[in-house]
């Protein structure tokens, strides 16, 4: 959805950009949807649907449980990359079939 590809950082992945527009705006997020680039969303809405259905009421320390289990696409990028590197699409990808096929 977004054109940047998520990164493997301290705390499970993360999107450079966005995080400094956040920090910029000191964590005032009412704007930052139109100072970043997004694709076309319709064709995601089953996907984002499916994605809040499953994570909408998770801690933020509960998510960064999952991120980090074991051969999970941040722990893959981590172990082969290091931190910082670009995560790639395909482990991304796979890690959320695995979270869906049982839905």
């Amino acid at each position: 959805m977004l054109t940047e590809r998520p990164k493997a950082w301290d705390y499970g992945p993360a999107f450079p950009r966005v995080h400094k527009k956040q920090k910029k705006t000191k964590n005032d997020l009412t704007n930052l949807v139109s100072t970043i680039t997004i694709n076309d969303l319709t064709k995601y809405d089953p996907v984002i649907k499916a994605t809040l259905d499953n994570f909408g009421d998770w801690t933020a320390s509960e998510l960064v449980a999952w991120t980090h289990e074991p051969k999970k696409a941040w722990d893959k990028t981590l172990n082969s990359d290091g931190i910082y590197a670009a995560m790639s699409n395909e482990n991304i990808s796979k890690d959320f079939k695995e979270m869906f096929k049982d839905g």
